[in-house]
């Protein structure tokens, strides 16, 4: 399983009326990503597109609405993070115009796997007042950055992917994550120590972990449970006959 994984929700194309487009599986184990829209052409009288983001955890039935880019009504590129997705994820856009009205864009980015996301984060890392000014999109990006590097270092010792964690590395990737919020947000140096030390407790866990030298027990990663070296010998106890 590659990650991040590459992702289209919209291949570049003209739309003229409100559609939807087809969904990804983007697999239970990502629940981020980053995208970003393309607009190269605009025709019509007062067009304007929204598009929006939803994702399912069965792809089937109820699609939830997590995020949205922005109204458009002109050529250019808009980025988008969220860090609420399940398995499947569709983009749906909504066209309107008095005459004529089209749009030429393409939806592509990429999803990520969170080894710690934003609500988690804030309960076991920082209270969440205190990142209370920053956006959704702001706190994805957060937990996007802690997490890649998480998973650059656990990959150094680890058949990826990793499919469950504990909450030493759910622990770690939170102060990362606080760090990087914080550093968002903007902060003063006093009072921030802590901060700073764990954020570097953290680096330095995770640098052990590549290393070999801490084996996080609550870790499955992709290493087969079969045995395929050959033939091999069992000994048990004897009878007596």
């Amino acid at each position: 399983m590659a990650n991040p994984q590459s992702i289209s929700l919209h291949a570049s194309g003209a739309e003229t009326i409100t559609g939807t487009g087809s969904s990804v599986d983007i697999t239970s184990l990502r629940q981020a990503a980053k995208l970003t829209l393309e607009i190269t052409a605009v025709a019509g009288t007062t067009p304007t597109l929204v598009v929006a983001i939803q994702t399912s955890p069965s792809g089937a039935g109820s699609w939830q609405q997590v995020a949205a880019f922005a109204s458009q009504n002109a050529v250019g590129t808009i980025d988008l993070v969220t860090a609420k997705l399940s398995r499947f994820v569709r983009a749906v856009w909504t066209i309107t115009g008095t005459l004529g009205q089209s749009f030429t864009f393409a939806l592509t980015g990429t999803a990520h796997q969170l080894y710690v996301t934003p609500d988690q984060a804030e309960q076991i890392a920082i209270p969440v007042a205190a990142l209370s000014t920053l956006s959704d999109q702001e706190k994805a990006a957060a937990a996007i950055r802690a997490s890649d590097y998480a998973e650059g270092k656990i990959a150094g010792a680890f058949t990826m992917p990793i499919t469950a964690w504990g909450d030493d590395v759910r622990g770690a990737t939170a102060d990362l994550y606080v760090w990087h919020a914080l550093s968002k947000r903007g902060f003063s140096p006093e009072g921030n120590e802590l901060v700073l030390e764990r954020k570097n407790d953290a680096i330095k866990w995770f640098g052990d972990v590549s290393a070999g030298r801490v084996k996080p027990p609550g870790i499955i990663d992709a290493t087969p449970d079969s045995y395929e070296a050959g033939s091999y010998v069992v000994t048990r106890p004897r009878r007596g006959w």
